[in-house]
């Protein structure tokens, strides 16, 4: 059985045993996003496959 906040516990060690900048499981997502858009994925795909409600919050 897991405990509340194991996940992010083991995320935030792995992170400062390599030396990382301090960045949450979130930044990824801003990142992917960026990344799929900037690569041609038009934004209104990008916003449906984040689960967003509409462009603009994609957009933001």
């Amino acid at each position: 059985m897991t405990y509340p906040g194991l996940v992010r516990a083991s995320w935030d060690r792995t992170v400062k045993r390599l030396g990382l900048r301090a960045y949450t499981p979130h930044d990824l997502r801003h990142k992917w996003a960026t990344l799929t858009s900037m690569n041609g994925v038009a934004l209104h795909e990008v916003s449906r496959w984040l689960g967003h409600r509409s462009l603009k919050v994609t957009v933001d």
